[in-house]
């Protein structure tokens, strides 16, 4: 760890994509830093990222059931030092990670929904909501596939794709 603060200490900027992972001595450091946050999904606000209990049904966002919600069905691994540190509560989880937002010299959010949904769990930064760019010429190749007899399609999936992204579903 001593290392790659020896390493890091030398940008001038940082950028935090999420908070999974990070533990009290990262989040002191970047406090100390000139950062920008890229918020990519919602595990600034819930322990278990994607505001859903289980089977991908949504959540509601109500903190006596976020709490149960973390005794029952665990935290996304990522989160798990910070509900600890935290003492199981969604409330101070959220508090610890508000101190970084409101430290950020700007937030970027995709959506305003993210924005919106920040600022309801007491979130505050300089945000800057900016919908993610399409690729240049990403919509102009038709898709060629080869037909199999039997009418399935094969799908590509280049890195990792959650039950709540449509994991199941691809199966199908």
């Amino acid at each position: 760890f001593l290392g790659f603060l020896a390493v890091v200490h030398r940008f001038e900027k940082v950028l935090v994509h999420s908070p999974l992972n990070l533990n009290q001595k990262l989040i002191e450091w970047i406090l100390g830093r000139d950062y920008d946050i890229s918020i990519h999904d919602y595990s600034w606000t819930c322990p278990r990222v994607h505001l859903y209990v289980d089977k991908g049904v949504y959540c509601r966002e109500n903190l006596e059931d976020c709490n149960a919600c973390i005794r029952i069905n665990e935290p996304h691994r990522g989160a798990r030092d910070l509900v600890r540190r935290a003492g199981f509560d969604v409330d101070l989880y959220r508090a610890d990670l508000a101190r970084v937002v409101a430290g950020a010299g700007r937030v970027f959010c995709g959506a305003n929904d993210v924005k919106d949904r920040l600022e309801r769990h007491g979130f505050r930064g300089n945000y800057r909501v900016t919908p993610h760019p399409l690729l240049d010429g990403a919509n102009h190749h038709p898709l060629r596939m080869r037909r199999d007899p039997a009418g399935k399609i094969r799908v590509g999936v280049f890195g990792a794709i959650s039950d709540i992204k449509g994991f199941y579903t691809s199966l199908r």
